[in-house]
């Protein structure tokens, strides 16, 4: 990340910027929709330095952890970038009923989709590979998001859930993320 990051900064793509890469520790329990792992995250995010915008960037189940985390602590990020994210239900993932955070999991995503408002929508880019089993949840969780008033975008690349189609789907959507909340805020 940081090497994708330098050389969009060369490039003029990209303003100066600061990232942070969060060891997950335990992300099996951490990033499965947990409260305790938000606000630790929350308290982390408030010892960086102050930053014009905070953009959360959120893989698999870290998608879930970021979002999660925006519900409970809605000025934590002004924008997020959610790769291939977990959004399990249980009719479309049956075959992760045996995962330790399954039921945390399709309880958040399901009370996001039974959800009437948000109170601070932020834009949000989702990425998903076309071939991956985390598709239709990223549909779904798009038009729940665009439904509650976020710009919310999907964008499908030709890839699987592997770190190469995530490094490959930062730029743009990373680097559009960035600019235009910088323009934005200059503006």
């Amino acid at each position: 990340m940081y090497r994708e990051r330098d050389a969009a900064v060369a490039a003029g793509a990209l303003p100066r910027l600061r990232a942070a890469l969060l060891d997950p520790g335990d992300r099996d329990r951490w990033y499965a929709a947990n409260r305790d792992y938000a606000s630790a995250l929350a308290a982390t995010v408030a010892l960086v330095a102050p930053a014009t915008v905070r953009i959360a960037v959120g893989l698999s189940l870290g998608g879930v952890a970021v979002l999660h985390a925006h519900r409970l602590f809605p000025q934590l990020f002004d924008a997020m970038l959610l790769q291939s994210a977990s959004f399990f239900t249980p009719a479309l993932d049956p075959q992760e009923r045996n995962f330790s955070g399954f039921e945390a999991v399709t309880r958040f995503v399901a009370g996001l989709h039974a959800s009437g408002s948000d109170e601070r929508p932020i834009p949000a880019v989702l990425t998903c590979g076309v071939v991956e089993e985390n598709l239709a949840n990223n549909r779904s969780m798009t038009a729940t998001l665009r439904r509650l008033g976020y710009p919310a975008e999907l964008v499908e690349v030709l890839d699987a859930h592997n770190y190469t189609a995530w490094r490959d789907a930062l730029h743009p959507h990373l680097t559009t993320l960035v600019s235009n909340l910088v323009a934005n805020r200059a503006a």
